[in-house]
């Protein structure tokens, strides 16, 4: 026979033990969250960044918080790296990555998060001035999204013995936190080296005025593919920046070029590019109107000869109005230019020349 009050107190028994459930659920999420706080057992990870978590003094893992990126072994490069595709998360602590933003770390103290000093460069601006900032923080976390760093190339040379200086940024990621952090030493500075060494390089085949043109352009194609290729290369003997460093160059862009040295230095390079400048630009009209006066007198001379006898005729005229201009004598030889003249013939036909004017003038 059905009993109300026994099914009555069933429901609330059942819903009093999912209440105390749920209450239980709640305050250990409670806890995870102010636990997380520290650091211990479980961490926050901003998205687009990552931790490293050692064991005693050696690395265990990473973990990472990456919108559909993951990290996965990599062969080639003996390391986990950076791949995308979305995590597989499961259980509890699936739940608390997905929903709370909440990462296991390990089993305090025995699993800890990496602490490490970085030594990195940026731009601080004032009014769009530059000026290279050097930092050196001790930092638990790393990038693994595309980040900027600044970087300062001082007192190179341009094409044509021009000193320069060039400031320009780097944009770039940690695709192997492993490498980065345990393998290489001092990344950043590395790399910084390292894309210096390149840039000399690039300015030295190039121009103060191609430098300054290429930093005004938007997209510096050119000069962000010269640095990309320390990805695979940073020198004829050594590996690139993805195997060697960890991280991925993803750009790079030159902010400003300026003459190197004091502000009377900079003057007087200027002065002397521009008046460089002025006599390449002057030489190179000189070279035209030649090139074009000697395409005319070679197209004049075609078409005279194409006239036959009529042609010769004209080629003597231009000859006597040439060699008359400036007092020249002009010497008539009568239609004998292929017979031979000896000086003493010359001679006379001058004299005479010559007392021909004087009585004219008389």
């Amino acid at each position: 026979m059905f009993n109300l009050d026994t099914a009555l107190y069933s429901m609330a028994y059942g819903a009093a033990i999912a209440g105390i459930f749920l209450l239980l659920l709640i305050l250990v999420i409670v806890a995870i969250w102010l636990i997380a706080h520290t650091g211990k057992f479980f961490t926050f990870i901003a998205e687009g960044s990552g931790i490293a978590v050692t064991k005693g003094e050696s690395y265990h893992k990473s973990v990472i918080s990456f919108n559909n990126h993951h990290l996965e072994y990599d062969d080639a490069l003996k390391a986990d790296k950076v791949t995308e595709g979305e995590p597989e998360r499961k259980n509890f602590l699936g739940f608390l990555e997905e929903y709370l933003g909440i990462y296991w770390v390990g089993f305090w103290p025995i699993f800890s998060i990496y602490e490490y000093e970085f030594r990195w460069k940026e731009w601080s601006t004032t009014e769009n001035v530059y000026e290279l900032q050097i930092r050196d923080d001790l930092t638990s976390f790393f990038f693994v999204k595309t980040f900027r760093y600044a970087t300062f190339l001082q007192a190179a040379e341009a094409k044509g013995n021009v000193p320069v200086d060039i400031k320009f940024s780097i944009f770039l990621r940690i695709i192997s936190p492993q490498i980065a952090l345990f393998r290489a030493e001092d990344w950043f500075m590395q790399l910084d080296d390292y894309a210096l060494r390149r840039a000399r390089i690039y300015t030295g085949e190039r121009a103060f005025d191609e430098l300054r043109t290429e930093a005004a352009r938007e997209n510096q194609t050119e000069f962000s593919g010269y640095i990309i290729g320390l990805n695979n290369q940073t020198s004829k003997t050594e590996d690139g920046t993805m195997t060697r460093l960890g991280v991925e160059i993803i750009s790079a862009q030159i902010i400003e070029v300026d003459v190197a040295g004091s502000e009377e230095e900079k003057r007087q390079t200027l002065a002397a590019t521009t008046e460089k400048y002025r006599k390449e630009q002057e030489g190179a009209g000189i070279i035209a109107l030649g090139t074009a006066r000697a395409t005319a007198i070679s197209a004049e001379g075609k078409a005279i000869e194409g006239l036959g006898e009529v042609g010769t005729m004209l080629r003597k005229q231009q000859a006597v109005e040439t060699a008359g201009k400036g007092g020249n004598i002009v010497v008539f030889t009568g239609d004998n230019e292929s017979s031979e003249l000896n000086v003493a013939k010359v001679a006379g036909l001058v004299t005479a020349q010559l007392s021909k004017n004087k009585g004219d003038k008389q």
